[in-house]
């Protein structure tokens, strides 16, 4: 669930996100950079799995 390995530091940047991630065709919402870990939502299930920064209500609006 998440884009860093297991027992490396969270991914906190946009540009951090994009080295680590093989998807191309992700969804990469570029809000301001927080220091917090990322939130980790499932498309598939519409439900937040990991809280971060971003909140769903952001998420939902930008996924029409």
């Amino acid at each position: 669930t998440s884009l860093n390995l297991s027992g490396e530091p969270p991914v906190t940047t946009l540009e951090d996100a994009r080295q680590h991630s093989q998807l191309y065709d992700s969804l990469w919402y570029p809000g301001p950079s927080s220091g917090q870990a990322s939130t980790v939502y499932n498309l598939l299930e519409r439900r937040v799995v990991r809280q971060g920064k971003v909140t769903e209500a952001q998420i939902l609006e930008v996924l029409g």
